[in-house]
Formats: C-alpha cells, sequence, structure tokens
C-alpha cells in the first residue's frame, strides 16, 4: 500500500478535497496575539511560498532541509513545502546544543536549514563548528548563505517506487556512538498517518490537540499524519500549559487529545473545576504508562477514554495500541495489543522466539518501518534483520494478547519522554576537569517518568555546579543530569563494567 503515493501528492489532493475546510488553529496561551486559523487553501499559499524560497537557495529532490523550530505554523508550513519539493525534511530537537546541533546538520548533509528567531543563534552557533555551511533560512528570507554541501545522495534507499524513497530523517539517541538517522519512507510515513487515522476513527469534524513537540515522531505520527490523512484539523500549540489545556479544548471544541504520562498526571493533580467534563474530547492517546488507578480516574473525572501507544522512532511511534473499539484492559504497564498490520515477536539474547508469557526483547516488523540508519549499514545491519526490528526494550506478551513493558535492553533513560542515552552524558561528564569516570542512571519519578542522576568518581571532585554548567554548554537541557554525587570508586564487576543496579540501590537510599 501506498508504494506510489508521496506526502507531497497527498498534501495536494488534501488541499484540493478539503480546500475551505479550517486545517490549522495556532494558539500560544502565552501570547495570545499571535492566535492564527488557517484552512487548507490558507495553509496551501503559505506552502507555495516557503517551497519558493527553498527553491531559490537551491534545494532540490532528496536534499536534506534540518527544521530546527518549535510548534509553529512556520515549522508545519515548512515541512509541507519540504515535501512539496519531494525534499527531505530533518525536524531537529529544539533543546539541542550547538555542538549537538552541528552533528546533525554535518552528518546528514544538509542544505539549507529553516529557523525561527528563538532559534537563530544556536543554529548559527552550531554552524561555526562546520567545515562547510548550508543556507539558514528564517522568517521567509535567507539569514545566511551557504556552501555546496557534500553529495550524501548514495547513502539513501534507492527504490524505483516513489513510495521508497525518503521523506523524513529524525535522529534518535545513540547508546554507544552519535545520534542515527532514522530514514522514513513516504510509504512508512502514509501508512502510519493512515492506520493510526483509522485507530482513532477519525473524521473531517475532528479536532485534534497538539501540544507535544512536531520535531518528534509521535505528534508527527499520532496527530498531523493522521490529519492530512484524515481530513480533520489540529489545533498547535507550543508547550504545555496544565492551566490552559481544558479551556483550549472547550474553546476548540477538540475531540482528540495526545500527551506523555507526565502531562497527563498534571491535569489530575489540578484543582477540580466544575467544567472538567464539559468539552467535547471523546479520546485521550497518551506514552509512557500510567497506573492503572490514574487511568480510572483520568476517565471518571474528565469523561474521556484513553489509549496507549508504544512505539519508536524507527517504527514511526507504531507498534501496541490500547484497544479503541472493544472494551480496554488497563493493567500497569500494559501498552495495548499489536497495531492492525503489524507483528511482533519476544526473543531472548540469541533472537530466537520465546513461549508466550516469557519476558524477552520486543522485534516488530510492519508498514511503517524505517529503511534504515543514515550512513550507518552496520547500525542497520544490526537492528534490521529478515525485515525485523530490534527493539531493545524487553516485553511480555498475555494469553489474551496484550503486551506488557517490562525494561529496556539498551542503556536508554525516558526524561519527559525524550530518550536520552546514559553513554553520551557519560562521555561528556568524563571529559570534565577532574572526572576520572561516570555513570548516569535513571531513577523513578512522577511527573519526569525518570531523572538523570550522574554518579562521579573524581579526585579532585568539581562542584555540582560547575558539572550542571559544563553539561549545559555541550548537552540539551534535558540531558543534563538533575543530580550529581560523588564516590570515592564506582562499583564494577571483574572484568571492570560498572555495577548500574548497586548504583541505583545506593542513589535511592534516603
Amino acid at each position: 500500500m501506498f508504494e506510489q503515493l508521496t506526502l507531497g501528492a497527498l498534501w495536494q489532493d488534501r488541499v484540493r478535497l478539503s480546500a475551505d475546510a479550517p486545517f490549522l488553529d495556532f494558539v500560544d496561551p502565552a501570547e495570545p496575539d499571535t492566535n492564527r486559523a488557517l484552512t487548507y487553501a490558507d495553509t496551501a499559499g503559505l506552502v507555495d511560498a516557503q517551497a519558493a524560497l527553498l527553491t531559490e537557495c537551491g534545494v532540490r529532490a532528496d536534499d536534506r532541509v534540518v527544521i530546527h523550530m518549535r510548534n509553529t505554523v512556520e515549522m508545519i508550513v515548512t515541512l509541507l513545502a519540504v515535501q512539496q519539493l519531494d525534499a527531505i525534511a530533518v525536524p531537529t530537537i529544539i533543546q539541542y546544543s550547538p555542538p549537538e546541533l552541528a552533528y546533525v546538520i554535518g552528518h546528514c548533509g544538509a542544505r539549507v536549514v529553516v529557523t525561527d528567531d528563538p532559534h537563530q543563534d544556536v543554529v548559527l552557533r552550531a554552524l561555526q563548528e562546520l567545515d562547510r555551511r548550508p543556507v539558514v533560512v528564517n522568517g521567509g528570507a535567507k539569514v545566511a548563505d551557504g556552501e555546496e554541501p557534500v553529495d550524501l545522495r548514495e547513502h539513501l534507499p534507492s527504490g524505483h517506487r516513489p513510495g521508497d524513497r525518503t521523506a523524513m530523517m529524525m535522529y534518535t539517541s545513540g547508546t554507544t556512538a552519535d545520534p542515527k538517522g532514522v530514514m522514513l519512507s513516504h510509504r512508512a510515513c502514509l501508512s502510519a498517518g493512515y492506520d493510526n487515522a483509522a485507530a482513532l476513527r477519525l473524521r473531517p469534524d475532528d479536532v485534534l490537540y497538539c501540544v507535544l513537540p512536531l520535531f518528534h515522531v509521535n505528534a508527527m505520527a499520532f496527530q498531523l499524519l493522521p490529519c492530512l490523512m484524515s481530513g480533520s484539523s489540529m489545533v498547535l500549540s507550543p508547550v504545555f500549559s496544565v492551566r490552559a489545556y481544558w479551556r483550549v479544548i472547550r474553546e476548540h471544541g477538540v475531540t482528540v487529545g495526545n500527551l506523555t504520562n507526565g502531562p497527563v498526571r498534571l491535569l489530575l493533580d489540578a484543582e477540580p473545576d466544575p467544567l472538567d467534563r464539559e468539552h467535547r474530547m471523546r479520546l485521550m492517546c497518551y506514552a509512557l504508562p500510567l497506573e492503572e488507578q490514574e487511568i480510572a480516574a483520568f476517565r471518571e473525572r474528565f469523561g474521556a477514554e484513553m489509549s496507549m501507544g508504544w512505539g519508536l522512532t524507527e517504527t514511526l511511534a507504531c507498534g501496541t495500541r490500547t484497544p479503541t473499539l472493544i472494551e480496554p484492559r488497563h493493567t500497569w504497564q500494559s501498552i495495548g495489543m499489536v497495531n492492525s498490520g503489524w507483528e511482533l515477536k519476544v526473543t531472548d539474547d540469541d533472537r530466537n522466539e520465546l513461549p508466550l508469557g516469557e519476558v524477552g526483547e520486543a522485534a516488530v516488523r510492519g508498514p511503517g518501518l524505517m529503511s534504515g540508519y543514515f550512513r550507518d549499514p552496520d547500525a542497520t545491519a544490526k537492528a534490521l534483520v529478515d525485515g525485523w526490528f530490534y527493539t531493545g526494550d524487553l516485553v511480555r506478551v498475555d494469553e489474551q494478547g496484550y503486551v506488557f513493558f517490562e525494561d529496556r535492553k539498551k542503556d536508554v533513560i525516558k526524561v519527559k519522554g525524550e530518550n536520552v542515552a546514559a553513554g553520551e552524558v557519560e562521555r561528556v561528564v568524563k571529559k570534565a576537569p577532574g572526572v576520572r569516570d561516570c555513570a548516569v542512571i535513571g531513577l523513578p519519578d512522577r511527573i519526569l517518568g525518570e531523572r538523570l542522576v550522574a554518579v562521579v568518581e573524581a579526585d579532585d571532585p568539581p562542584t555540582s555546579e560547575e558539572l550542571a554548567a559544563w553539561c549545559a554548554d555541550r548537552l540539551a537541557r534535558f540531558k543534563v543530569p538533575s543530580e550529581f554525587r560523588f564516590v570515592d570508586q564506582l562499583p564494577r564487576t571483574s572484568i571492570g563494567k560498572i555495577r548500574k543496579h548497586e548504583l541505583k540501590e545506593l542513589v535511592s537510599r534516603p
């Protein structure tokens, strides 16, 4: 399915079919003067203008365009303009430090970087670390001229069908090396949008509320792509606001929400309001597990059903989902059933399939699977075997087909829905003056999901404030440990491997 269709073609079809229908309401609770409402036709005019500018900057088919922007109308316009040109969108995490952003720009060989005022300075500082520099665009105009980038087309999938070409690349944290560029084809993006639109039972009169960042696969796969597929509309906000969340939902007739577990808990913690059930929202999608009593409390208080989804960047957020057409069985750590059209198996360390009920690594395959990691054939070969993607997540499946998340096989910590590779943070801390070694662990946190703690081995240790500042200059904010602990010696095995489970017990003690 979708072998011959591209996202650019879908956008053109949607504009033709739904020209005068509402498409996008931008709502910033902190700056209400910036609110905007656009139809599909209104947006198409902006997309055409942005596509013309990108063409002037030299963008052509299969070129990479880095989009370093927060949730705004301009970000969506740029995403669609890139697809209209058959180029490749590379949305990047706005919390990136200049070195992190420089790596992505250089690794993907970007021809153009599109940014906005709050992030332009970081982009320009990132370019100072590169030998070859792309064009920088902000506010519909060039900010900096670029140089001819290295031609990296030979590293892209060369399928003859339009749907097999790469539509987007998203960079995900690597546990032992630099971030990897996940190549997502047009067919994968369209399949994810179609499947999620069907699972959410979207109709043209549905309204989705997007507060999660579109530079991540969750908001892209669960909100923007299904919206385009179904011809529904979307309310877009740059950040999540507890105070404004239900007001926006009431005022804009939102029918489907999408959050991670931390914001859901903040909504539950807020003072009850007589208007808590005065809205049209019929479904709240969420990622990362909630406890059964929290799900029951949300349903009772706000009158909306809840649907848990599990997936990865490499699967376009597809994997499992709480069923919406049958009575859901909400139990702790249940991540639902396998998505329609997908397969999941549980395997041991040798990748042999395990019997029902046993815990092992989840491997999945389906229509939304990545094409591979950009310029990294070794990592691709390890992760993709015979069409199966090995996720690094440990799960079990019960006798009724419900999947339960148990742990992560890889040393990745989830902070506010962001993947943080412990090894990446450890490498930065180890380079700080006075530090001999470091181990980064994640401890449970009700709102963050997990919080980062760095346990540091040092002869003449710097202060926690000095280490935090050192990390903040080199890492995105969410990767900076919230706490530093200092020890004379880290606990190790007989072969020198750090015993992280012992560290967790040590740090958890009062």
